[in-house]
């Protein structure tokens, strides 16, 4: 039996695009809620966007307004999930839906406001409810407690075979020097390893400051060269570093960028075989110019702008399987499965650079395939005109 509308019944008003704008105080405190909330109109372009819901879905800091809210994540997956979520939510069907995200167990429900508000579209709302608070402060108690109980015996244990090796305790035989150094080999790579896990806690507890300043590329470089020169040697690889001419200028906290570069440098001879090789490549991207080829890791939508300084690690190694591309700069995830992998490390290398170079205002790519060897790329800030303070 079909249904008519009498004649005192208003017609159920047209969905639009339209959007009101809240009063400043109102949009404040919704801002700063730790709930993330969005306001998204019925075309899926994102209106507002909170700092949590940022945070939970891995949303960068500049601006969103009128883009399509799925183009703002860089988890392709994720964006597919989202957008079965908005289009179940235009058709009526408005429960909450779990999702998993770095390790998370976000809870995502969109609404369509039925209170009489001037505002016409969904509220999406975002919250996490996997991981409670004392959770979290096990797992930084935890951290802080292995990497500082595993660097005290260490430095020990390395001072006493620099010792034997120069002979301050007696002549050692041929076999005798050759083990010793071998146990400093993996002296040096359990140093490497608690780095990681510090800077990685310190990254964490929001313990570690970015300080930008000029820095002047060619010097820095022949730093990082002079500092993997041991480790390249041990692995039977060579490095070659190209540099698009020697008074290339980056504006990016020096210590952080030192250890970005090291890391890459590090990480493709990981995972290289012997007798390969790593290029570094260092060069300035125009605005508007083609981007680095591979998956972006980094947020969608970065601090800075398009252009800047590139800097590309290029190994020749095996490569990465497309299986386990995604979540590579997840903590404590790697691209070879655990029980069949053929390097050593914690996986948090990855984590600790791309936390960087987002705290730098820069972007990441990743790009490889199963035997087609690996290409990093960094896209960070050039100086502000008119900076001329460098640091060598």
């Amino acid at each position: 039996m079909n249904k008519t509308r009498t004649p005192n019944t208003p017609p159920k008003p047209r969905k639009s695009s339209r959007h009101v704008s809240r009063p400043g105080k109102y949009q404040s405190i919704v801002q700063n809620l730790p709930l993330g909330v969005a306001e998204l109109n019925y075309d899926g372009q994102c209106l507002f966007i909170n700092k949590s819901a940022r945070v939970f879905l891995g949303i960068g800091n500049g601006p969103v307004e009128s883009l399509k809210f799925t183009d703002l994540l860089d988890d392709r997956e994720l964006a597919r999930m989202l957008g079965q979520i908005i289009a179940a939510a235009r058709d009526g069907d408005q429960k909450p839906r779990t999702i998993f995200r770095d390790g998370q167990t976000l809870e995502i429900t969109l609404i369509e406001p039925t209170d009489g508000s001037n505002f016409s579209g969904l509220v999406l709302t975002v919250d996490e409810v996997s991981r409670k608070k004392p959770e979290r402060d096990d797992k930084e108690d935890f951290l802080a407690l292995v990497s500082h109980e595993l660097r005290t015996p260490l430095t020990i244990i390395k001072g006493y075979l620099d010792i034997f090796e120069t002979g301050m305790m007696g002549d050692l035989s041929d076999p005798q020097i050759k083990s010793t150094r071998i146990m400093l080999e993996h002296c040096d790579q359990m140093e490497r390893l608690i780095k990681n896990l510090i800077h990685y806690r310190d990254l964490v507890l929001n313990q570690e400051s970015c300080s930008p300043q000029t820095v002047v590329l060619k010097p820095l470089m022949e730093r990082v060269q002079a500092a993997m020169a041991g480790r390249l040697h041990a692995a039977g690889m060579t490095m070659s570093v190209e540099l698009e001419n020697d008074e290339l200028l980056c504006r990016c906290d020096h210590t952080f960028l030192f250890d970005i570069i090291e890391q890459l440098v590090d990480n493709a001879v990981k995972h290289a075989h012997s007798g390969g090789s790593v290029r570094v490549s260092v060069s300035k991207l125009q605005n508007g110019g083609p981007l680095p080829l591979g998956r972006r890791v980094t947020s969608k939508i970065p601090v800075s702008t398009s252009d800047g300084i590139c800097i590309r690690v290029i190994d020749n190694g095996p490569g990465i399987p497309a299986d386990r591309m995604a979540g590579l700069c997840d903590a404590f995830r790697q691209g070879e499965r655990y029980l069949t992998r053929s390097t050593s490390g914690m996986g948090i290398g990855l984590a600790v650079v791309k936390r960087k170079v987002e705290l730098s205002g820069g972007k990441m790519w990743i790009s490889s395939g199963a035997g087609s060897g690996t290409e990093i790329s960094v896209l960070l800030p050039q100086p502000e005109n008119g900076n001329t303070q460098k640091h060598d």
